[in-house]
């Protein structure tokens, strides 16, 4: 790698590297000083052994949950995260609501396979950010990123904040006998404005509206 020369005769001679050592290649390395005095009498250090050059992040794929899925009370987080050189030391993740700007950590975890609960119960029904980021022992990373939706649970099946706030809006504009008619394929009554903004309603909130009516 290097010859210094001890041009100042100090025993013991210390010693460093001028500049600092780029292996040629990633992989694994074997190091070792050898010192040679004025009469040509050769003598090697230890071989340190396993010394790891990686500069490549590892590899991260999101295994649950499934993107844009809706997800209520306590749902199970998984990634898997491999690396060939160092390997993984840690897999943390965050979450984030939309529209917000920092991250909350939720866990790190250390050993395979990288999986949690992530509870919601005390978070606002909305979107959410999930992400994984996993490093490597030599300090490289990567991240990922996953959309869900955080929702409540009503008459056993979940429905999530945007959907409500469909049906809110939905409200405002057509009347509910206006819907009850769209709803018993009565659509011959409504008038050509009416009918096109009744058929743009999804079809699960019309059911969501019907289970409100029996509730109610």
């Amino acid at each position: 790698i290097e010859t210094i020369d001890n041009v100042l005769d100090n025993s013991p001679f210390n010693w460093s590297l001028s500049t600092p050592w780029t292996p040629p290649d990633e992989g694994n390395y074997c190091i070792k000083a050898s010192g040679k005095d004025i009469v040509g009498n050769i003598e090697d250090s230890a071989i340190v052994k396993n010394v790891v050059y990686d500069i490549t992040a590892p590899k991260l794929s999101w295994t649950k949950p499934t993107e844009d899925t809706i997800i209520s009370g306590t749902t199970i987080i998984l990634s898997v995260a491999t690396d060939n050189l160092s390997g993984v030391d840690s897999v943390t993740y965050f979450y984030q609501r939309d529209g917000e700007v920092g991250w909350h950590e939720i866990i790190t975890l250390s050993n395979s396979p990288y999986e949690t609960s992530w509870d919601t119960t005390g978070l606002a029904l909305d979107d959410y950010n999930l992400k994984a980021v996993a490093m490597d022992k030599a300090g490289n990373s990567v991240e990922a990123i996953r959309s869900v939706s955080v929702a409540a649970v009503i008459s056993g099946e979940t429905w999530s904040r945007p959907n409500l706030v469909k049906l809110l809006s939905i409200g405002l504009l057509i009347d509910l006998p206006v819907v009850k008619l769209f709803m018993t394929r009565q659509v011959a009554q409504l008038t050509p404005t009416i009918r096109i903004m009744a058929m743009l309603i999804p079809v699960e909130l019309l059911i969501f509206h019907q289970k409100l009516q029996v509730i109610q």
